[in-house]
């Protein structure tokens, strides 16, 4: 979302402000601080960054995989369901290295 609104040069309060949330919550979805947005909101959001069709049903299904994905990991701690979340989120920018140092980090931790 981050560097669809850069394309356009526009704020999160102008996006925040067309897709009827607040700019709070704009901010940490871009931040990777909130797990994917209900359907219906990302589809303001998509209309608000002028998205293609196809990138508007591309948010929109990563938001709803996301979605389930949560439930699905409702029985987990909060703590780890939050990793989990951030995984998710965040998963395809991060190097190699740092998933190899998670990887390991967790294998230690099962030990």
């Amino acid at each position: 979302m981050y560097e669809h609104r850069m394309r356009l040069g526009v704020s999160q309060r102008k996006i925040a402000r067309a897709a009827e949330i607040s700019e709070s919550y704009l901010s940490e979805l871009e931040n990777c601080k909130r797990v994917a947005p209900p359907h219906a909101t990302a589809m303001r959001i998509a209309e608000a960054l002028k998205l293609s069709p196809v990138e508007a049903n591309y948010l929109s299904g990563i938001a709803e995989s996301e979605r389930g994905a949560q439930l699905h990991d409702a029985h987990l701690p909060l703590r780890i369901q939050e990793l989990m979340a951030m995984l998710r989120v965040s998963g395809d920018r991060l190097s190699a290295d740092v998933l190899t140092l998670i990887k390991e980090k967790l294998q230690e931790a099962c030990v």
